[in-house]
């Protein structure tokens, strides 16, 4: 019978318990989001630690995608969580209070990735929920303005450089 700290996938009429990231039966591991694949990524702890992780499960195998490893939390945990994939296998979530895009093996701060105003700060993304096969990324931001800081839903569309 599955664990009921552990995530499944419904494989035609049965259900296939997803693994834990350290093979404890104790962990836990919480699904978000699926694509055509049946690549699954979430939030997962290994037994006795507090430290989140994103993770994505595919072919029987579960991977701790890492985290963003921001200086400022050094000392504190480092943590991470993985809202959604698309069917090319991109996968973005929030990690040490910025978000990601993971892609090629490797997580990209988008706050980092994008054109800031003048000051460096602004817009700042809170929240990434979505992604879909074109890479465009769904949450919300913060921007400052006349009325000063508000937040919006925004839309980040990737660029392509020309040489």
């Amino acid at each position: 019978t599955p664990h009921a700290n552990h995530g499944f996938l419904f494989d035609g009429h049965s259900m296939v318990e997803l693994p834990t990231l350290d093979g404890n039966r104790s962990s836990v591991v919480v699904p978000n989001a699926i694509n055509d694949s049946r690549q699954v990524v979430g939030y997962a702890w290994r037994n006795g630690n507090s430290e989140e992780r994103a993770f994505l499960y595919e072919n029987g195998v579960i991977k701790d995608l890492g985290t963003l490893s921001d200086p400022r939390f050094d000392g504190f945990g480092h943590w991470s969580g993985a809202h959604a994939i698309n069917n090319v296998g991109h996968v973005v979530g929030i990690s040490d209070a910025s978000v990601f895009l993971y892609r090629d093996g490797g997580m990209i701060d988008l706050n980092q990735a994008i054109d800031k105003d003048p000051g460096g700060i602004w817009p700042y993304i809170s929240v990434v929920r979505a992604i879909n096969d074109a890479g465009q990324i769904a949450g919300t931001c913060y921007l400052d303005g006349p009325a000063g800081v508000t937040i919006r839903a925004c839309l980040l569309t990737p660029v392509t450089s020309n040489p």
